[in-house]
């Protein structure tokens, strides 16, 4: 294509990048900045770039996550154990979201600004967010809704027998959807779920793991969907470990990051979104619905993320 072409065309793409209206998601900005390097031979600068993203949110969760596009720079301590601080926390909230039934303080805690903000950056949906926080006003300024909830996660995900109930252990849903067990079943567990709840069992004695709700009868088994949202948690955890002050490429950075990306790949990435799906469908109650559509979102943006940072390393 001719050059004269290019570079009006280039300078376009920079000027919708650095307005933000190239949309909110990270994949629209990615876009719009591998086209303004394609057709104007140019970089954007690491000030130009910081600049898109305080233009398109105030969020201070964008204003970290930004450092996972910038390939060759380097990424303050403080803000990279933030930003592990923030994942760890969203898998923790996902795997209480599904341990247990809601009381009024998790609820209340959800509704703090910073909170809000967080989810809706971290799991990149805004709409969810705001429905799950209207959500949640509306339940704790309701005692029947609140009880509906209560009694909606009972039918949902303990009682097998509920023609509502959907299994939250991830061996049910791996393989074939013709293939599942029948969910009055789905307490036993079969030859390969057996072999994979051992290997679960391991790598949680590697590390000295025990969820904080696993006195709840549904938390016995190691497949548990908290169970394994809460393993996450903890490997994001350990991103902190490393001493203040260094930079991200002084940091065994890969080895940290292979391990996340490899348990989520073999444990996370082949259920969450049936799992979720099957929340979407059944549930009543719009708490489990957005809480999926979140889930759903933030598992998608974690692929994404892990994959980008271990081809950078």
């Amino acid at each position: 294509m001719d050059d004269r072409l290019n570079r009006p065309r280039g300078r376009l793409y920079g000027l919708l990048l650095c307005a933000g209206q190239g949309g909110k998601s990270v994949k629209a900005l990615k876009t719009l900045d591998y086209r303004f390097r394609r057709y104007s031979g140019l970089r954007l600068s690491k000030h130009v770039f910081d600049a898109c993203w305080r233009w398109r949110s105030g969020n201070p969760y964008f204003e970290i996550r930004r450092y996972l596009y910038m390939g060759k720079e380097l990424i303050r301590f403080d803000d990279f154990a933030k930003l592990s601080r923030y994942r760890s926390m969203i898998y923790n909230l996902f795997s209480r979201v599904f341990a247990r039934k809601v009381d009024r303080e998790f609820l209340e805690s959800l509704m703090s600004r910073e909170i809000i903000d967080i989810i809706s950056g971290v799991c990149e949906n805004e709409e969810s967010s705001g429905k799950l926080t209207k959500t949640i006003r509306n339940i704790l300024s309701n005692s029947d809704k609140f009880f509906e909830v209560e009694r909606e996660f009972e039918g949902l995900f303990v009682v097998p027998v509920n023609d509502r109930f959907i299994p939250p252990y991830i061996s049910y849903y791996l393989g074939n959807k013709s293939e599942r067990i029948n969910l009055e079943d789905v307490k036993g567990v079969d030859e390969g779920g057996v072999a994979l709840v051992n290997k679960l069992e391991l790598l949680y004695k590697k590390l000295n793991f025990t969820l904080r709700d696993a006195s709840e009868v549904s938390l016995k088994r190691a497949d548990h969907i908290s169970y394994i949202l809460g393993f996450m948690a903890a490997l994001v955890g350990l991103e902190e470990r490393h001493q203040p002050g260094q930079v991200k490429k002084q940091l065994p950075f890969k080895e940290v990051i292979s391990n996340e990306f490899s348990f989520f790949n073999e444990f996370i990435k082949n259920w969450i979104n049936l799992f979720a799906d099957e929340v979407a469908e059944r549930a009543n109650s719009p708490f489990y619905v957005e809480m999926a559509r979140l889930m759903q979102s933030f598992a998608s943006s974690e692929q994404s993320d892990l994959e980008t940072l271990l081809l950078q390393n």
